[in-house]
């Protein structure tokens, strides 16, 4: 599936006029699953658009507002970025916060910054 998100996202690139992508996140090629493309804007005179090719799709969202993604699991650790209720989110079900399962690993769909979130604040829909 990496694969095809890499030539997806190269036909954007070499195709003038159509649309211009670049893949994000930080998934190894062997646990990728999904991919996405997300028009992040359009530009109608030049007839030219940007998008961005994700390797995950959301399983769950936030459920408050100025919610912080940190660096790692713990109120101590540097925030990263602020997150507000109802932003999409896709839960790293492999990792796991201090004291078990306090803390979800997420990826955050909106900039595609990963990091640390309390469980308190994520809603998972699987």
């Amino acid at each position: 599936m990496r694969t095809f998100c890499c030539i997806l996202a190269t036909l954007f690139l070499s195709v003038p006029g159509i649309a211009y992508a670049a893949e994000t996140g930080n998934a190894p090629a062997d646990n990728v699953q999904n991919c996405e493309i997300q028009i992040l804007s359009t530009d109608v005179e030049h007839n030219r658009s940007l998008a961005r090719v994700t390797t995950h799709t959301a399983n769950g969202e936030i459920i408050n507002n100025g919610v912080r993604l940190r660096k790692s699991p713990s109120t101590s650790a540097t925030i990263l970025e602020l997150m507000y209720d109802g932003e999409l989110i896709w839960i790293d079900w492999s990792a796991y916060g201090s004291a078990g399962l306090n803390w979800h690993r997420v990826q955050r769909i909106k900039t595609g910054t990963y990091g640390w979130v309390s469980k308190s604040y994520v809603y998972h829909w699987d």
